[in-house]
């Protein structure tokens, strides 16, 4: 028979195994979209809408400032927004630290943006829709 030693370690760590499960069961379910329904059956959540195009989006800038003849310096001034911001909107890529994600931009950003192109805001980010059903691109 074991010691009361013994037991009481083997409770310890069953007692541990079991939080780290249930804390590894915690961090799977967060790390998801994940929602559990009131029958305690959980699963993944999808959205109920398609995800922005913003490589359209780029494109799209891109090619009015090009049809415009400007250059990112142009549009900066004439918007207000920063060069560095512009070119990394366009290009896709990080500004300053390539191990994050590059901006996809502020609603403000390209609200200044569809100013300097004198045309409206929907007009300007309507290729977000990309080729999504009831989209008009």
């Amino acid at each position: 028979m074991p010691s009361a030693s013994v037991a009481a370690t083997r409770g310890v760590v069953l007692f541990t195994v079991s939080l780290l499960q249930v804390w590894l069961a915690i961090i799977v379910m967060t790390s998801h979209n994940v929602a559990q329904s009131s029958d305690g059956w959980a699963g993944v959540v999808t959205s109920p809408v398609a995800d922005p195009d913003f490589e359209a989006l780029r494109l799209h800038l891109a090619k009015l400032r090009h049809a415009r003849g400007w250059s990112y310096d142009e549009l900066a001034a004439r918007s207000g927004v920063g060069r560095a911001t512009i070119v990394a909107l366009e290009s896709g890529r990080p500004r300053r630290n390539p191990t994050k994600p590059a901006t996809t931009g502020t609603l403000a950003t390209w609200f200044r943006i569809a100013q300097a192109f004198e045309i409206d805001l929907g007009e300007l980010v309507r290729p977000l829709y990309g080729a999504h059903p009831g989209s008009s691109a």
